[in-house]
């Protein structure tokens, strides 16, 4: 493994910067857990708050001179500097590819590959039980105890080969009309990559909501009372408990869904099963399988994540991406006085500190659509093909947001030294 150059001098790209420090944070997080002086820990640490001044100082192509400008920046010391300009001048990063050329590092990342095994257990099979690589852990089944790892294994080729993003349709298709079987208002949506027009797709990414019920409509699954109660309160409660879902309750769809995907034969293996990713009351929102749309199909790994209607707007934009625009585009809320997540957007109280948590007695605002969420925020709506990096969250008039002034308030004492 010996990775291309990161980009062509002389001029770069700041995002290509951004790439190759996280990569290097990569692997002394990989590595950090078996120094017993903590300094890969810190190390890890470090370049982390290096990243932290450049994704909001470095513009998309800069100079040599702006590179010596970032010496006053917070993480940027003498060592940082000189990586940034062998970055520039050449391209690469020695320091990065001597740690991902090292054989540890690339047992690490191919015993990663297989769903169940992270960080810690990889580190354990290969130091405890010399396992490095994926053909060796399926030769020893003895060292694998979780079911659905062990799933995972049996179909690993077909799992790890991306796949055009016509099947894709496919899977939502079928998805949405299994959903429907398991309740008429149940609604299904393929987000992440496919969603953002990528050509080939690794898994299926669905997000699930439950269509609200038209006002005045009879709850699902009820037939005309020949003897209705006087009391509306009591026919009201009758109602809602012939209907597990007549008060958006999301939490109760997998439980409704499984059973459906199952007996279709679609849902081949259960990765999480009921047991995984649940709530604290007991009830799931995630689910994570192995299906195929028929027996001379390949294998697919998919990802079921439902949420309330009231918020799918931003479950939505959430899992559609990409990662490095949902991280942009959440600090810009921040600084606009919002937070953002999957869970909704919500307008924070005056003078709340960036970084503190969002207060747990906030409501979502109302946003029925994504773009209504742009609209809050007082963003320019960005299709979701263009959702790439910060360079995509947009004011109205098309600037960039993080390269204006207010973008950038966050960071005034630092613009001044760069100045």
């Amino acid at each position: 493994f010996t990775p291309p150059p990161f980009f062509t001098p002389p001029l770069a790209p700041g995002q290509v910067v951004l790439e190759a420090f996280t990569a290097l944070s990569s692997c002394y997080k990989a590595h950090k857990h078996q120094a017993d002086n903590g300094e890969k820990k810190g190390r890890e640490y470090h370049y982390r708050q290096v990243l932290t001044s450049l994704e909001t100082y470095l513009p998309d192509e800069f100079n040599a001179a702006y590179l010596r400008a970032l010496g006053p920046l917070h993480g940027v010391g003498k060592e940082t500097m000189e990586k940034l300009h062998e970055l520039y001048r050449t391209g690469r990063l020695a320091r990065y590819e001597k740690l991902a050329n090292d054989p540890m590092m690339v047992a690490l990342r191919d015993l990663k590959r297989v769903w169940g095994v992270g960080k810690v257990r990889a580190w354990e099979l290969i130091e405890k039980h010399g396992v490095r690589s994926v053909e060796q852990l399926k030769a020893r089944p003895s060292l694998v105890t979780k079911e659905g790892t062990k799933h995972y294994l049996a179909h690993f080729e077909e799992l790890n080969t991306p796949f055009p993003r016509r099947e894709v349709e496919q899977h939502e298709a079928r998805v949405a009309e299994l959903a429907r079987r398991a309740h008429p208002r149940l609604r299904a949506l393929a987000t992440g990559s496919y969603r953002r027009g990528e050509q080939y797709c690794d898994d299926v990414d669905l997000v699930l909501w439950i269509e609200p019920a038209a006002a005045g409509a009879p709850a699902l699954g009820m037939g005309p009372d020949p003897n209705p109660r006087s009391s509306a309160e009591s026919s009201s409660a009758e109602s809602e408990s012939s209907d597990p879902l007549s008060r958006d309750d999301y939490t109760r769809v997998i439980e409704l869904l499984l059973p459906v995907l199952k007996a279709s034969g679609y849902l081949v293996h259960e990765l999480t099963g009921m047991g995984g990713f649940g709530n604290p009351d007991g009830t799931h929102t995630t689910h994570m399988g192995i299906v195929r749309l028929g027996p001379d199909t390949q294998h697919r790994r998919i990802d079921i994540k439902v949420y309330p209607s009231a918020t799918i707007s931003a479950a939505i934009l959430h899992f559609t991406g990409s990662a490095q625009f949902n991280r942009f585009l959440s600090r810009a809320a921040r600084e606009l006085g919002y937070y953002l997540s999957s869970d909704g957007l919500f307008k924070l109280p005056p003078n709340h500190p960036t970084r503190a948590p969002r207060p747990p007695n906030l409501a979502p605002l109302r946003c029925p659509e994504e773009r209504d969420i742009f609209d809050q925020l007082g963003l320019l709506y960005v299709e979701p093909t263009r959702r790439k990096d910060k360079s995509d969250v947009l004011l109205p008039d098309g600037t960039p947001f993080w390269s204006t002034k207010a973008g950038a308030a966050a960071g005034a004492a630092a613009n001044t030294a760069l100045r």
